[in-house]
């Protein structure tokens, strides 16, 4: 994996994340990938945050393998009341 930081051209901080084929086969045999970005002082326009990436044949599946995950009390850790739901792009 790949990572790279900087600014959208309208000034918004962006990070860029690169997936090999090794990272896409992890995926979808339902191994997430935890990528911690580090904080402003890191060298990351942003605050420090955690992101968490699924894969999965659908949005469905992906959703349901999270709320079945150690992920999933993470996830409420973090945000405390909020749930998880399958958003389709």
């Amino acid at each position: 994996m790949i990572k790279a930081f900087g600014s959208s051209p309208d000034g918004r901080p962006l990070a860029v994340l690169g997936l090999s084929g090794e990272n896409m086969t992890r995926l979808m045999a339902g191994e997430p990938i935890l990528v911690d970005l580090p904080d402003a002082a890191g060298g990351c326009p942003m605050p420090a945050v955690r992101i968490v990436i699924l894969g999965g044949r659908t949005e469905a599946a992906i959703a349901a393998d999270l709320a079945g995950s150690e992920l999933a009390s993470l996830v409420q850790t973090i945000q405390p009341g909020q749930t998880i739901r399958a958003v389709s792009r």
